[in-house]
């Protein structure tokens, strides 16, 4: 009861605010998934560094734990596959004594493929081979396309897309790591480019290793050269070393450090003696001390490879986080002979995981804020993982981070269930953005809604494999967005039009009501101004009413306006200032009420007082000349006995001629004011409109065409023949007098039943049988002024002494005396239509409105197009009560947009022919071709437009305005 009690202003007021509201829910719901892509995108790219430099340092670990070349081969190529996506993986050493590059390691994805290994390729007139010994990478988007011979034959066995990376000791070439994609179509992307660089550089730093260990060995099997062997192959080692990108360390038997290569000393800044022995370990930071020598001596005992991270200090006291590697060496007879190990400066690695976990931290905080979470459906596992519980979103009873897809099914609501579906296959089938909103039942068994987005990943060979996405909580949301539509409906329910603009007089509220008033489409006025849509010019009456309700916050009054099609009406409008909540002017509501209607009526009415009024005057005087005129006529008479001189019998004649023509113009007078009783008898009309043809074309000039059509089965009425005479006589002398050059001059006469619809729209109409004359000219027309005044008494638009003023008004009083009514219609140089009802009389029958046996309709649907409102409404209403379905439309381009929609269905186009916008005539064309078959019935309140469409497919044109009878027997004609 207390929402019904408020008023509209404050409505609009809480309306406004919630729309604010729900504005900046929005807005932060944006800030919100802005950000969070943001640290998505920044996470994902930190983590995808971190894999890399994790996948390389696994590989480098799985180089370096063999010193056999035919390992570290194969070992090579295989841990390539796991970081780049190649078919084939070859190592190739280049052989320069016999001019040739040799495969020595092969790994290949699919086992059926043809083995490399063995295999040798020139290097004369061969362009790849020239770039490798210039140490450039070699990228070939497709081998085909290879400038020289001798590629363009390898790729016929090895065809695709290939990367070549030179592996080098310095400056000297050794061969190198070339991969193979079969699918050429694939580019080489950047990343995979530089990680098959990196393992070329470790690769090498391995051949490397395991070169001079193995020449080591070879030497020292030779007891004479050994000692020399020795130095020498420690001199080369100590050089590849010291060229070598990592830090390298050597370990003798007794745990003590015996060797520390160039670089790892130029990074602490000391000499090889104060690193020597446990000196190193002085750089070690303080907290990682322990754990270190724990984990070297661990290894070291039980003679076996280690791994550990720690902090070192640089020369410059920075300390930098490493990834140290050693490995056991081993004599030629197996014996024990310390570790060789590397050093890789990893701080940026981990500054970069320390940031994306700061991120995480700081994403997950927002997350929670802003009650989202992040989701992650493996559509191959069906598990879908959540990055922060959503037991924090909405008090779901799915609790874990992880569960699968048919479990967060169950927690949506049953009736969401099928949308929800729906939109996530619709997402994977057509490859397009997730986007659903839906509702979960929480712990406690209410309704949360949730907003849910995501984007669908799919394979090489196209088969989605991953879904990620984010969840808002949106209940705050759609509970603001409902109680806005309830509110808007309360406001759209009103049968006044309710318009709120604010202070600059840009609308910014604009209910169903406006729409159905004005014509206008809400979402077609908002932040326009108001007067350039209602007003044609600005008035001082509405500069008034602005000024007023700016001063005293209301103002009421009648204001005449127009709508969309250019109609102007009438309303009855109230405004009222709206104040914010700091008491300053925000908006002028304005509630309207449509009076065109009652201000017609009014006009009628008045008009119909002001006729009665002068038909009082006029009794009045005819009354005191008929007691004037009765003596001097009786007079006249008995001196014109008694006077024999010619002379004074020709005054005495002349007087007693004007005497009786004043005495026939006080009749008319009486006529018009009190009607006229005459005899009634039954009369067909049509015997009457025989003889005024008669006289008319014995009479009128030639130049004026005379034309009748009178319906054979004319109904008879009860009236007296000499007064209809006289009415008929009248109209068409007016309408000879209308066409001094010429013209037509046609009279209808047809049978016309007045429901109760026709009977609102007339005054002076009854409902029942009438039968109606129509008296239609081709002449000049007539002013609307003049059309106002034609049927009072002594006014016309003849020359003097051509017309007394009289005709029409005595017209009207013998209508009156025969309980019937006129209607008239005139347009400037197109003619005037007059229109005579008189009340039928079927003989020897009682009517009534159901003796006409209407046809009914079969659920047929109907399309009635009228721009009139109420015309609109008043044949759905009929139609609907005669068994038919309606459908109905304003304009032409609304109904071509609802037949568009039903085409099917609609059985009959019901169409006005004068609408603005798009015509009747404009429509009736349209829709034939949209459907050359489609059953079209026309009307229109002038006759004229049935010759506009005597050419189109359009089977019954209806004149307005028309019965209930004419309608129905019109539908039942087409239909059937």
């Amino acid at each position: 009861m207390k929402d019904e009690e408020k008023t509209i202003e404050e409505l609009i007021e809480e309306l406004s605010a919630l729309r604010q509201k729900l504005s900046q829910l929005e807005q932060v719901a944006v800030q919100q998934q802005q950000a969070q892509e943001e640290l998505q995108q920044q996470r994902e790219c930190s983590r995808r560094q971190v894999q890399k430099e994790q996948a390389l340092n696994r590989v480098i670990q799985s180089i370096r734990n063999s010193l056999e070349l035919e390992r570290i081969f194969s070992t090579a190529a295989y841990e390539i596959t796991q970081l780049v996506s190649a078919d084939r993986v070859e190592i190739v050493q280049y052989i320069p004594e016999q001019q040739l590059w040799l495969n020595v390691g092969d790994y290949r994805r699919t086992p059926d493929l043809p083995s490399a290994l063995g295999v040798e390729i020139p290097d004369a007139d061969n362009e790849v081979a020239a770039q490798l010994k210039r140490l450039e990478v070699v990228i070939i988007e497709d081998a085909s396309t290879c400038s020289d011979q001798v590629n363009r034959s390898l790729a016929e066995t090895y065809r695709g897309a290939w990367l070549l990376v030179p592996v080098h000791f310095g400056s000297t070439i050794w061969g190198s790591v070339s991969l193979i994609r079969n699918n050429h179509s694939l580019s080489w992307q950047q990343e995979e480019v530089e990680l098959t660089c990196a393992v070329a550089d470790q690769l090498a730093i391995a051949i490397h290793q395991s070169t001079l260990l193995l020449q080591l060995q070879t030497e020292l099997s030779e007891p004479k050269k050994a000692i020399i062997a020795l130095q020498e192959s420690e001199e080369r080692f100590r050089t590849m070393a010291d060229i070598a990108p990592v830090m390298i360390w050597m370990v003798g038997t007794d745990k003590l450090c015996n060797y520390f290569n160039r670089v790892w000393l130029e990074f602490t800044g000391r000499t090889l003696e104060q690193e020597l022995g446990y000196g190193w370990a002085e750089l070690l930071h303080p907290d990682d001390l322990q754990l270190c020598l724990e984990i070297y001596t661990t290894a070291f005992d039980a003679r076996r490879s280690f791994t550990m991270e720690h902090r070192f200090r640089r020369f410059d006291g920075e300390y930098r986080w490493f990834l140290n590697t050693g490995t056991p060496r081993f004599h030629s007879d197996g014996s024990f002979a310390g570790y060789i190990g590397s050093s890789i400066d990893i701080t940026e690695q981990k500054q970069m995981l320390e940031a994306l976990q700061d991120s995480e931290a700081r994403l997950r905080l927002t997350l929670d804020a802003a009650h989202m979470v992040i989701w992650d459906w493996n559509i191959l596992t069906n598990n879908i993982v959540y990055d922060n519980s959503m037991l924090p979103l909405c008090g779901l009873s799915l609790g874990l981070n992880e569960h699968t897809f048919e479990a967060f099914l169950d927690a949506v609501y049953f009736e969401d269930r099928d949308r929800v579906v729906a939109a996530i296959t619709d997402a994977i089938e057509n490859k397009k953005e997730h986007e659903v909103e839906f509702r979960f039942v929480s712990l406690d068994r209410a309704l949360r809604w949730i907003g849910d987005k995501g984007q669908v990943y799919y394979d090489q060979t196209g088969k989605p494999v991953r879904m990620v996405g984010v969840g808002i909580d949106i209940t705050q949301r759609k509970e603001a967005e409902h109680k806005i539509r309830e509110q808007a409906a309360w406001l759209d329910v009103a049968t006044d039009a309710i318009i709120v603009r604010n202070l600059e007089n840009k609308i910014v509220f604009w209910n169903k009501s406006a729409e159905r008033l004005y014509g206008w489409k809400a979402k077609d006025v908002l932040g326009k101004n108001a007067n350039d849509i209602l007003y044609k010019k600005i008035s001082s009456q509405l500069k008034e009413a602005l000024s007023q309700v700016n001063l005293t916050g209301e103002w009421y009054g009648e204001l005449s306006q127009i709508r969309k099609d250019g109609k102007e009406l009438i309303v009855e409008t109230r405004w009222t200032l709206v104040r914010d909540e700091h008491g300053n002017p925000k908006s002028i509501l304005s509630v309207k009420t449509d009076i065109t209607e009652k201000k017609r009526l009014q006009t009628q009415f008045l008009r119909a007082q002001r006729l009665e009024s002068l038909g009082t005057l006029a009794s009045g005087i005819a009354h005191d000349l008929n007691n004037t005129l009765a003596p001097m006529l009786m007079s006249a008479q008995l001196l014109r006995m008694r006077i024999s001189d010619e002379r004074n019998q020709q005054l005495l004649q002349t007087l007693e001629t004007n005497a009786q023509r004043g005495a026939a113009m006080v009749k008319q007078v009486l006529s018009f004011a009190r009607g006229v009783e005459g005899k009634r008898t039954i009369l067909q009309i049509k015997h009457l409109i025989s003889e005024i043809e008669q006289f008319a074309k014995q009479t009128f000039p030639k130049s004026i065409e005379f034309c009748t059509d009178i319906a054979p089965n004319l109904w008879t009425i009860s009236g007296d023949a000499t007064q209809l005479h006289q009415v008929l006589m009248n109209l068409v002398i007016n309408a000879r007098d209308a066409m001094p050059k010429g013209g037509v001059l046609s009279i209808y006469g047809e049978n016309f039943f007045v429901d109760e619809n026709y009977a609102r729209m007339n005054l002076d109409a009854t409902v029942g049988p009438h039968i109606v004359i129509t008296v239609k000219d081709t002449g000049m027309g007539m002013l609307p002024e003049v059309l106002d005044r034609i049927f009072e008494p002594f006014f016309t638009t003849k020359e003097v002494g051509k017309g007394s003023g009289l005709g029409l008004s005595t017209v009207l009083g013998i209508i009156k005396s025969h309980n019937g009514f006129i209607s008239v219609s005139s347009k400037i140089g197109k003619g005037t239509q007059f229109k005579v009802f008189l009340k039928a009389v079927l003989e020897n029958q009682t009517f009534s409105e159901e003796s006409f046996e209407l046809p009914m309709g079969n659920g047929e649907l109907i399309l009635v197009v009228d721009d009139e409102a109420e015309i609109r409404e008043i044949t759905k209403i009929t139609l609907e009560n005669y068994n038919y379905k309606i459908l109905t439309a304003c304009d032409g381009i609304e109904a071509l947009a609802l037949y568009a929609q039903n085409p099917e269905n609609i059985k009959v186009v019901f169409v006005d022919m004068m609408m603005p916008d798009m015509d009747g005539l404009t429509t009736i064309r349209a829709l034939l071709r949209i459907n050359p078959c489609i059953k079209i019935m026309a009307a229109s309140g002038l006759t004229d437009n049935n010759k506009l469409i005597e050419n189109l497919d359009v089977e019954i044109f209806l004149s307005k305005p028309y019965n209930v009878k004419q309608l129905l027997q019109a539908l039942h004609q087409i239909l059937n």
